[in-house]
């Protein structure tokens, strides 16, 4: 665990991008521990394997398909007439929109 930790620090001391700081660091760790690829995979997918990480896909596609049938058009025109002339309306016609 030290190994992963002191890897990423120094790696952003040097300035690198975090993504690739975790990358290395992470690389690095599987290598010093001498874990066998397929637990690498297994790890790596079993992560991404979440109940919640399945909605992100529905609400793009929900969106997607509200904004070509210019249905938040309609909806965002109905909020800003309702609470339009309120100071920060369209904070508000925001809030009430979804």
């Amino acid at each position: 665990m030290a190994v992963l930790l002191t890897s990423f620090i120094v790696l952003m001391i040097l300035g690198c991008p975090i993504a690739f700081c975790l990358l290395c660091s992470g690389t690095l760790y599987f290598a010093t521990n001498n874990m066998a690829m397929f637990m690498v995979v297994q790890r790596l997918t079993e992560g991404a394997n979440t109940f919640t990480l399945l909605a992100v896909p529905g609400f793009i596609l929900a969106g997607n398909l509200m904004n070509s049938g210019e249905v938040t058009d309609r909806i965002f025109d109905f909020c800003g007439k309702l609470v339009g002339h309120v100071t920060g309306g369209l904070a508000h016609a925001n809030i009430l929109a979804p």
